[in-house]
């Protein structure tokens, strides 16, 4: 990978540098390298749960101090309320059959279609945060209409943080994943050899058509995928 892809124990000591009014904490860098690589935002909620075994006060006081640092930005987008993702629909290995798309369309038609529209704070890398971990940060959603496909991506790269910390160590999502994939997926696992091994999709309202693309993109690679 690039020089540019800073370690986690890099991080540290670049945000320690920093002018800071706390002092500076590994979690700190864990939540910042991953809105910066990982995924495009956090909710408070998935901070505390993901990040601070669910201190919500903990969680709030510490946004607040990189948001005012301009490490982060807090914005409020109307998103649909879709449930923590526990474990993926469907998983997909070379040679073996497809996933049955017409029954996961319907299943993931009744998740987004029953979930609750909200206006919710969300929480992005800043500007700042260019200079401490070496990824580029505008402090803006690429895409604001997908705020709440981006925060459901959130949730998969915390369960499977969660459940296979030694996957999310090498997780890089869609903004910075090397292009040679052609189409990338939402997000990718690079294994030790520096080879893509998984890709990770956290499905929105998809027909099947678009699910069978997607799977044939994967199967031209022998690429193992999860769908979520």
């Amino acid at each position: 990978m690039s020089s540019e892809h800073s370690s986690p124990r890099q991080g540290l000591i670049l945000y320690g540098i920093r002018k800071s009014s706390v002092e500076p904490r590994p979690i700190a860098t864990e939540i910042l390298l991953s809105l910066l690589r990982c995924v495009r935002a956090f909710t408070a909620s998935q901070v505390a749960d993901g990040f601070l075994a669910g201190n919500g006060r903990q969680a709030s006081r510490l946004l607040a101090t990189l948001v005012s640092q301009q490490l982060l930005v807090r914005t409020r987008v109307p998103i649909r309320e879709i449930p923590a993702c526990e474990k993926p629909l469907a998983t997909w290995i070379a040679g073996a059959d497809a996933p049955n798309f017409e029954t996961l369309v319907v299943t993931i038609r009744d998740r987004w279609q029953s979930a609750p529209t909200k206006v919710t704070s969300i929480y992005l890398a800043g500007p700042a945060a260019t200079s401490v971990l070496g990824y580029r940060a505008t402090g803006r959603l690429k895409r604001p209409l997908q705020a709440s496909h981006d925060l459901g991506l959130a949730g998969v790269y915390l369960a499977v943080r969660r459940d296979r910390p030694h996957l999310a160590k090498f997780w890089f999502g869609e903004d910075v994943a090397p292009k040679q994939l052609g189409s990338v997926p939402d997000a990718i696992y690079i294994d030790g050899a520096g080879k893509t091994s998984i890709a990770f999709e956290f499905c929105g309202l998809y027909s099947a058509k678009r699910l069978r693309a997607f799977h044939r993109h994967c199967d031209q690679r022998r690429l193992r995928y999860e769908l979520w």
